[in-house]
């Protein structure tokens, strides 16, 4: 039986895809709001968790979402979706450190509780959209053909792959600048950054060259991001030293990208073959070896002079034909 991707028409997925981008549109725009209530205990006394790195990655999911609806190519589909997959994954883990983080945040800077209970319950809220986001963006991966097995293939380009995912994973831990409950941290660096960086460079060894190419984008950007964050809060507080650990560790996520993009850009496959087939060719070629239709057996064979001489020199169509 076909594939029921190759089933389908290309309308039906220009729907799916406009469908799934609906909704990280949604779930960005329900990030933003959450992002824009703050922390308060009166009119001159609030403050919020969330950073300009948080807000960026909302603006590119907001991208994503843009880019998904007007693709009409699969392979453009495919890559969207791995960068915003990516991006949600990070704004769920961002909705859960949140929740989490709120209560003490608001205690070490002095806020009285006055809405605790509300960017908590929001918090979660930016969790589970976010979350909902990453699963309609993989849904599209799946569907557009650009996640195949084996596509990045030979040893070495696997190692560094393998490398590349171990660097990302354990460079943002290294950025810590704070000991005091260092095991806390790192958990925290691992939900925020390692977990979904890692996760995204080890898929480029299944994923198209573009969608690979989207993917190291992605982190790169979210990589550049949080060291633009970090080195803007050392300028003004004058504390470059200080955040010397985060100013190095995170530049060298975004290297470590970079190096994966340019893996991808070169060793990476061409086609991505998600259209259903348009000839009968194609579409016996899809059919299983019991479902094609025998050919006719050839004028050449055996006996088949007599024949030819029995039925006047041609081959008799039969009835029903």
């Amino acid at each position: 039986m076909i594939d029921s991707a190759r089933r389908e028409g290309p309308h039906a997925r220009h729907v799916f895809r406009i469908a799934m981008a609906v909704i990280a549109l949604a779930a960005a725009g329900a990030d933003a709001v959450v992002m824009a209530v703050p922390g308060r205990g009166g009119p001159s006394n609030t403050g919020t968790l969330y950073t300009a790195h948080h807000k960026i990655l909302v603006g590119l999911l907001v991208v994503c979402g843009l880019l998904l609806a007007a693709a009409r190519r699969e392979r453009l589909a495919g890559a969207a979706a791995v960068a915003g997959a990516i991006t949600g994954a990070q704004l769920c883990a961002i909705g859960v450190w949140a929740a989490r983080h709120w209560r003490p945040m608001i205690g070490m800077v002095g806020y009285p509780e006055a809405n605790l209970g509300q960017v908590q319950a929001l918090a979660l809220v930016m969790a589970a959209s976010a979350a909902v986001a990453t699963l309609a963006c993989l849904a599209v991966v799946r569907r557009s053909g650009v996640w195949r097995p084996a596509v990045l293939d030979g040893p070495w380009r696997r190692g560094l792959l393998l490398a590349a995912t171990v660097a990302v994973a354990v460079l943002p831990a290294l950025g810590i600048v704070e000991r005091d409950f260092l095991t806390m941290k790192i958990a925290t660096h691992a939900l925020l950054y390692s977990l979904p960086w890692g996760l995204a460079v080890a898929a480029c060894v299944r994923l198209h060259r573009s969608a690979a190419v989207a993917a190291a984008l992605a982190v790169a950007g979210s990589a550049l991001a949080h060291t633009g964050r970090t080195a803007a809060f050392a300028a003004k507080y004058a504390e470059i030293s200080y955040q010397l650990p985060a100013l190095i560790a995170f530049p060298a996520v975004a290297a470590v990208a970079a190096g994966v993009l340019v893996i991808a850009v070169r060793d990476g496959d061409e086609e991505v073959t998600a259209d259903p087939p348009e000839t009968g060719v194609e579409i016996a070629a899809a059919l299983p070896e019991h479902g094609r239709r025998q050919p006719r057996p050839s004028l050449s064979g055996r006996g088949s002079a007599q024949r030819r001489q029995r039925s006047g020199g041609y081959w008799p169509r039969s009835p029903e034909r």
